[in-house]
């Protein structure tokens, strides 16, 4: 069964009157992203503070907002039968981009976030200690 997933059949298949549960599954991942990433984008608008924190939320927020409505697109081209768009190919590759979106996130979570959020830590500990402004 999964190398029927992968055939050449499968991958350039247009879909014209044809909307398989493969594809209604990728309907609702697509919703499940576009959801995620609005859910995402309101937590991340809510940090005050946490400046570092914010940016990996609104990271993760822009991906799961950008593939998934990309994503949905896709899946009203394929229900429409939309020729050479609407393959599975397609899909794979809008996927593939949000792979590689995601290990820079990752890559940046490891990094320059470890960076960011210890300066921010260091900036708060330095300000308890200064003298308040007066008004």
């Amino acid at each position: 069964m999964p190398h029927y997933y992968f055939s050449a059949a499968f991958l350039l298949s247009t879909g014209v009157g044809v909307y398989s549960n493969g594809d209604k599954a990728l309907l609702y991942l697509n919703l499940a992203m576009v959801i995620g990433g609005a859910i995402t984008a309101i937590i991340a608008g809510r940090q005050h503070g946490k400046h570092a924190f914010k940016i990996l939320l609104q990271r993760f927020a822009s991906l799961l907002l950008t593939m998934g409505i990309i994503a949905l697109i896709w899946s009203v081209l394929r229900e429409q039968g939309v020729v050479m768009i609407s393959s599975h190919v397609v899909v794979l590759a809008v996927y593939l981009i949000a792979l590689i979106w995601l290990i820079m996130i990752i890559r940046y979570e490891a990094t320059d976030y470890q960076v960011l959020a210890e300066a921010e830590r260091r900036e708060e500990e330095r300000q308890k200690y200064l003298p308040k402004k007066q008004k």
